[in-house]
């Protein structure tokens, strides 16, 4: 879910045309994700062309003052505590720092320590509630809300159709490609798989 919210960010990114401010570079503790995550959040939402705040402090005291975070983070810094994923903080600022440095989109290449940042421990079939927590890097929720990870899926399996492919692989005409292994004018239906 934290993959989908840097995906939301970096096309919040993809939008703007100026540079946001960096921010300082070193890394960062699991209990600093939420306000990392707000502000970088803020950021955009500020410097970038189009942004919804005039300044960074409004942003932030619009944040502080409805109080609420975002659950799906809430629920990445329980499941680095109690070891379900694994959390690297030196990727994880890379991939802070790297958002920030730009309003344009980052290449899926650049964008590799926000991928390289966590790393799932739950195998196919275990019960979950986020993405990340399993080693595939997809956990499919049933219509009553109940998650099980999704089986790892390797280069050549078959994909699309409600069936997606693990972290590192991407579903290219119906197959499990490694990410950037198609060939410059190969069939390349995600830019992800483009080399």
């Amino acid at each position: 879910m934290l993959n989908r919210y840097l995906c939301a960010t970096t096309l919040v990114l993809a939008a703007c045309g100026s540079n946001p401010t960096p921010i300082a570079s070193s890394a960062i503790t699991i209990d600093q994700l939420p306000a990392e995550l707000t502000k970088l959040s803020c950021r955009v939402q500020t410097e970038c062309e189009g942004g919804l705040f005039a300044q960074l402090d409004s942003c932030l005291a619009a944040v502080t003052q409805t109080g609420k975070g975002a659950p799906e983070v809430d629920k990445l810094v329980s499941a680095v505590k109690s070891g379900v994923v694994k959390f690297d903080g030196g990727q994880l600022q890379a991939c802070l720092d790297l958002l920030t440095k730009s309003c344009m989109t980052q290449s899926t290449t650049e964008l590799q320590p926000c991928i390289n940042a966590f790393q799932g421990t739950l195998a196919g079939g275990a019960t979950c509630t986020l993405d990340l927590a399993c080693i595939s890097g997809v956990c499919e929720m049933d219509d009553k809300g109940c998650g099980h990870c999704l089986g790892a899926t390797k280069v050549g399996d078959p994909c699309g159709k409600g069936k997606p492919c693990s972290v590192g692989t991407v579903c290219v005409a119906d197959k499990c490609v490694a990410i950037h292994s198609v060939a410059q004018g190969g069939a390349c239906a995600d830019d992800r798989a483009c080399a």
